[in-house]
């Protein structure tokens, strides 16, 4: 197993040079979530139980939608960390290969979000609209606040043995997606807590991130991100013969000057 320094070490070096098409792809992902958003608002306004019902069902179809894109963003990943040739365009990759068995996997995550969080909903569609008194706004704002946090930790740690799945589904895109899912629990098995721990340990970087107005997370997410595709390649044992053939051409480097100045020391009859 691959320290996590290590690993961390390696998607940076995996990132140099390459930070300006990742972070474009990071927002252009913001901007379909936050879009999504206006539009359901738009097209469902909450005024009846209907729109809200038809916003949220819409709100879910859009996010499965998203989802592929971001598995299509781990696709690109992938490619930046094995050397090879990658592009904007890898966003939309799962779109062309096999879209259903993404989208099945996908849904399967997203149902899972809805679930996490549907306190964190059904308190926010439960809240009066009308209220002016700040200490009853602030005592609102705080229990969304929690609730919202609580139901994103207990996503991440419910889907952490699912984690794998899309770059299982970027390896093979023949694969379904439900097998995509029970391959990326065998994966997972035995690295729970040191996944859980490396996904802990971007956490101070976030609350850090504070300070910058929170610009500085569009460097960190896709750090974070790198990271887990490196922590993918170590699972699979690619990270492993990565490092042996450095090994190798460092050697291989080496010895040549070695034998060379040996043959330099030896005295001349």
């Amino acid at each position: 197993m691959t320290p996590t320094k290590e690993l961390k070490k390696r998607a940076r070096e995996a990132l140099a040079e390459k930070m300006g098409t990742v972070i474009l792809a990071f927002v252009v992902l913001i901007i379909l979530s936050f879009g999504s958003g206006w539009i359901s608002n738009t097209l469902f306004p909450e005024n009846s139980k209907l729109n809200i019902a038809l916003g949220y069902v819409f709100s879910f179809i859009i996010s499965i939608l998203i989802n592929v894109i971001s598995a299509g963003m781990l696709y690109m990943y992938l490619n930046i960390a094995r050397n090879k040739e990658f592009s904007l365009n890898d966003l939309f990759y799962f779109f062309k290969k096999y879209p259903d068995r993404v989208i099945t996997a996908t849904f399967v995550l997203a149902f899972i979000n809805v679930l996490t969080m549907l306190p964190y909903t059904i308190y926010g569609y439960s809240l009066p609209t009308d209220v002016s008194d700040m200490n009853l706004l602030m005592e609102m704002a705080v229990k969304s606040g929690v609730l919202m946090i609580i139901g994103t930790v207990v996503y991440e740690i419910i889907t952490i043995p699912l984690e794998m799945t899309c770059y299982i589904l970027a390896d093979n895109p023949q694969t379904k997606g439900m097998d995509a899912l029970k391959e990326s629990i065998e994966m997972m098995r035995g690295n729970f807590w040191r996944y859980f721990l490396l996904k802990l340990s971007f956490v101070p970087l976030m609350f850090l991130s504070v300070f910058t107005f929170y610009i500085a997370l569009l460097w960190i997410f896709p750090y974070m991100a790198m990271t887990e595709v490196m922590f993918y390649r170590d699972l699979t044992g690619e990270l492993k013969v990565q490092k042996e053939e450095e090994e190798r051409v460092a050697r291989d480097y080496v010895n040549p000057m070695f034998d060379s100045y040996s043959q330099n020391e030896q005295p001349q009859e």
